[in-house]
């Protein structure tokens, strides 16, 4: 223990003056008599070692203890070498007990006062005590001067590595020309030794010029080097400038960090956030409660629903209603998949509806669009026929019935799509938008209510307003610039809610766009986000270390604690898994390439790795990139995948007609084009691609660009005739609804460009190899190339096809690794469990294609579903997966299937390719590990060892990781057992004392 500190406080009698110990003037009238009572602001516990008092009148001592304060508060306690002060609410001076006695004798005044035995020197003037409130104040200031301070050094350190830059090139050319004059001069002197007298003369002048231009160019050259040293030492010096002052303000960072300064909340309040941003900090923390709650506490099952909630479910709504009532009036319902969540906010509408004279008694529900249909199937069959709910599509002809709000508000359920609802803020917003600098820029926020000028929808009205709003899959919002995740932030409604599984799937930053949909406040702010919660974590930043970064996930962990309820299959009620789940086991099947197979994957590898070497000391950017990777993932699956990319890139194959048969147009369309759209296509072209590759083109990649949309490599997009970005041909049909069957009022008329955000239409697209024929190859007669591509196109051959010519070439189907896997695995399925079904997903159609041939060769049954079919034909599979007992293998496209389906009559699962995305990966497997699943579910994972696939599945472990830390059931629960007190003091609302 510190040895024990003497105080005593100041009073006021009539004596002498005299002089201390400083030579200073002290007015005898100033003696200092202990405290009865002692107050010190400390954010660590004061000990009283002991407490004494004195009848002795004489010694003027009537009270004094000791105090043993710890030494650990920079801002509470200043050492010198004789004394100590306390910074706190009172200036108290030591007493002299309060050291040993070779200390006591340095602070004793050299000319002794009788009158005060116990007196002691005031301060030094120089040392006056600064209020800690203005310490603190100070020190902000410090940290923002010194903030301000390494900006200007950089920007120096630029301007002086430019110069040095031009400097040095300057100073090769004159050394080089020094080194050529130094040569001529060796080589005249060699001439002068063997010439004759008579041309002896003209040598000696030659060699006295060359002379003179060789001490011009040393003089130039020291001079040149003199400079570039300077500079290099100013550089220097600034960069130990920026060093020193980062770890100054590091340290100032901790010094007023609220988790470890008592005075921080004040501060903060009264310089910088106001009382305002405390009051909504303090309604969210009110909203953190323990989990715990008694059974009476909970909510019972609506009347109205045809099935009974599970507890958890029933915790889900009482959670639901209670967030309703709080300040933040919604919340984010994170449950893991299969766990409920549509039941859940099913019953949330069914238990709280709106009072019977409340203006406002909509619920407006915004789903992906392959979802629309199964909400509406979930609220016929959930809700008894006896109670009538009045539901409506936004969709098609069901537009015109909710042409105004106030038609739609006639409706107790609006349900609508991300498209649709991005489509119409648009519109209304049109006139805004176009205003904006440039015009459409995807940062743009237009004024709320200004709107409508030449179209008005039903949702941003100004007069809209709905009881409810439930963003379901509401990761869709994830970027906080898209057109579906800016136009739901214009939507009032009276209470909003979030479902998402995944709230985040590859970032933090990816939670604050539906923070601003929730307008929690202070963090719908996105700088007070940023600061608070995004930078301190992020591991590349100066200004932060690891304390930052866990501080700031405490934060992050109470704030989601106080509007996000997160359960997984594995989470506890009454000591019992919340859902009583069979078990799913994950295995990771290994396999090796070997003989032919081996080399040819490590030969694409050896060109790629070349390829990508180039791109990356070119700075290009990203689309060839993944396109190589593309083909390495390919290769892992089977080489034919390869193949058939590079067959259709030699062939200039259109991917689908639709697009393609309006060629006429789409030439008009070229010759139109505006010269800045075409700027920006050409700019896209020599950004993305770069000068074709041999390397590049052996494996079909030299004119690979990047879908804005869904991040896949291809080498035909199509082109937007209005902005000139571009697309996939997948995702243009995904956007339009171009399917065989539509009908044409679901036909979309407009969507938004995914990258400007402007208006583009189906009928104005032009295809990318029209473009390139007119404005990069200057084809002489476009029409002729236009005719030739569509027929090339009605001509194509289909995947099924190429590869039957492969097959034919080779003699035989060589399967590959994985394929070989996958069949054993079949096997062993139908034969240690006869009757159980499988489904198997793949990012590669055409990896399908190849399996087929096997599956068949195999007397294997197997149905398919991918993105090509119609919502008929997908339905129709599903139910003949469920129905059929005879077929026991279902082949998915990832994309396709893994959300929105319910496929529990399987409980083996396998993958086939990993994905980017962990996430989506476990989406896909919960389409058969969830409610309604009797059996143990099994998931094969078929990786390929040393491969592209082992560093994919790196990545995979990184984001689970970052996100698992965020959204970690443990550490949440942990928040939720803080006190007020502290959760105030852990974002500087209060003291910890």
């Amino acid at each position: 223990m510190n040895n024990p500190l003497l105080l005593q406080s100041k009073v006021t009698t009539n004596q002498n003056p005299s002089t201390n110990e400083y030579g200073d003037s002290v007015t005898s009238s100033q003696h200092y008599q202990p405290f009865k009572k002692l107050k010190v602001s400390s954010s660590q516990p004061i000990e009283i070692v002991s407490l004494d008092s004195s009848d002795d009148e004489n010694e003027q001592n009537t009270s004094q203890f000791s105090i043993n304060i710890p030494k650990q508060e920079p801002q509470l306690i200043k050492e010198s070498s004789d004394e100590l002060e306390i910074v706190g609410e009172r200036n108290l001076i030591p007493m002299p007990g309060a050291f040993n006695q070779q200390q006591q004798n340095q602070i004793q005044p050299k000319q002794e006062i009788k009158q005060d035995p116990f007196y002691v020197p005031p301060l030094p003037p120089q040392q006056q005590i600064i209020p800690p409130q203005q310490q603190l104040a100070l020190m902000r200031t410090q940290k923002n001067d010194l903030q301000s301070k390494n900006v200007t050094y950089t920007h120096e350190i630029a301007k002086l590595t430019t110069e040095l830059n031009k400097l040095t090139s300057t100073s090769v050319i004159i050394e080089q020309r020094y080194n050529m004059e130094r040569n001529n001069i060796d080589n005249i002197k060699n001439l002068i030794r063997s010439a004759t007298s008579e041309n002896i003369g003209n040598l000696h002048g030659i060699l006295k010029l060359h002379e003179n231009r060789s001490i011009h160019l040393q003089h130039e050259l020291n001079k040149y080097q003199t400079h570039l040293n300077n500079m290099q030492r100013k550089i220097e010096l600034f960069n130990g400038k920026i060093r020193q002052n980062i770890s100054i303000i590091r340290n100032l960072t901790h010094r007023t960090n609220a988790s470890t300064n008592v005075y921080e909340a004040e501060i903060y309040r009264d310089n910088y956030r106001g009382a305002e941003v405390d009051i909504d900090l303090q309604n969210l923390l009110d909203n953190i409660r323990s989990e715990e709650i008694p059974e009476d506490g909970l909510e019972s099952t609506p009347e109205e629903l045809a099935v009974n909630l599970m507890k958890h479910q029933r915790l889900g709504l009482t959670w639901l209603k209670r967030m309703e009532a709080s300040s933040s009036k919604g919340g984010i319902l994170a449950d893991d998949m299969g766990l409920g969540k549509t039941i859940q906010a099913l019953a949330l509408i069914l238990a709280n509806k709106p009072p019977a004279d409340y203006k406002y008694k909509t619920t407006l529900i915004i789903a992906p669009v392959s979802l629309l249909r199964q909400w509406a199937s979930e609220i016929d069959n959930k809700i008894k026929p006896s109670f009538n709910i009045h539901i409506c599509i936004y969709h098609g002809d069901d537009k015109k019935k909710m042409s105004t709000f106030n038609k739609m508000s006639k409706y107790d359920v609006v349900l609508t799509s991300y498209t649709t609802l991005q489509s119409e803020w648009k519109k209304h917003y049109l006139e805004e938008l176009k205003s904006q600098t440039p015009p459409f820029d995807r940062k743009c926020l237009p004024e709320p209510h200004t709107g409508g000028k030449s179209y008005t929808s039903p949702f941003f009205d100004k007069n809209s307003h709905f009881f409810r709003i439930i963003l379901d899959e509401a990761q869709n919002i994830k970027n906080k610039f898209a057109i579906a995740s800016r136009a739901v932030y214009y939507l009032s409604g009276e209470t909003k809610f979030c479902l998402s599984g995944t709230p985040m799937q590859n970032n933090l930053d990816e939670l604050y766009p539906l923070l601003r949909f929730l307008r929690i406040k202070p963090y719908s702010d996105e700088e007070k986000f940023r600061y608070d919660i995004i930078l301190p974590t992020r591991s590349n930043s100066d200004q932060y270390d690891e304390w930052d970064a866990k501080q700031s996930f405490r934060k992050l962990r109470a704030l989601l604690a106080s509007i996000l309820l997160r359960r997984t299959k594995d989470s506890l009620i009454d000591g019992q898994p919340i859902l009583q789940l069979p078990t799913k086991h994950i295995n990771k099947d290994f396999v090796e390439l070997e003989g032919e197979e081996e080399e040819y994957y490590k030969s694409i590898e050896e060109k790629i790795q070349r390829v990508a070497k180039k791109l990356f000391n070119n700075h290009i950017k990203t689309a060839p990139i993944l396109a190589l990777l593309l083909r390495l993932r390919q290769a892992c699956c089977h080489s034919y995948l390869v193949e058939i990319g590079q067959l259709k890139q030699e062939e200039a194959k259109t991917e689908d007609g639709k697009i393609f048969k309006d060629w006429k147009k789409m030439i008009r369309l070229t010759n139109e084009l505006d010269i800045e759209v075409k700027n920006t296509v050409l700019q896209t072209i020599n950004s993305n691609v770069g000068t074709p590759d041999e390397d590049l083109q052996s494996v079909g990649v030299d004119l690979m660009l990047t879908c804005q949309k869904c991040f896949e490599p291809n080498n035909s997009p199509v082109i937007f005739s209005e902005c000139g970005h571009m697309i996939c041909k997948t995702c243009f049909i995904e956007m339009f609804n171009i399917t065989e069957d539509r009908e044409e009022n679901e036909a979309v008329d407009d969507v938004r460009c995914i990258e400007c955000d402007e208006f583009v239409k189906q009928t104005h697209v032009i295809d990318y190899k029209i473009f390139k024929a007119k404005h990069i190859e200057n084809h002489d007669n476009l029409e002729k190339f236009a005719k030739s591509a569509y027929t090339n196109w009605k001509n194509q051959r289909s995947n099924e096809k190429i590869i039957k010519e492969f097959v034919a070439r080779d003699e035989f189907l060589n399967p590959s690794a994985k394929i070989e896997k996958c069949i054993d695995l079949i096997h062993e399925i139908e034969q240690r469990n006869p009757g159980e079904k499988i489904i198997i997903f793949s990012q590669f159609v055409s990896l399908f294609d190849i399996m087929k041939l096997v599956l068949k060769h195999e007397c294997i049954r197997f149905l398919q579903y991918d993105g090509s079919m119609t919502l008929e034909q997908k339905n129709s599979t599903i139910k003949h997966f469920y129905q059929n007992n005879e077929i026991k293998v279902l082949l998915i496209s990832l994309r396709a299937g893994n959300v929105g389906l319910t496929l529990t009559c399987a409980n083996h699962v396998i993958i086939m390719d990993p994905f980017w995305n962990p996430f989506v990966e476990e989406q896909a497997m919960d389409r058969a590990h969830r409610i309604g699943q009797e059996k143990e579910v099994h998931v094969h994972k078929i990786l390929i060892e040393n491969t592209v696939e082992s560093r994919i599945q790196e990545l995979q472990e990184h984001k689970k990781k970052l996100i698992g830390a965020a959204l970690n059931e443990k550490e949440m629960r942990n928040i939720t057992k803080l006190g007020s007190r502290e959760l105030g003091f852990l974002f500087g609302l209060n003291t910890l004392h």
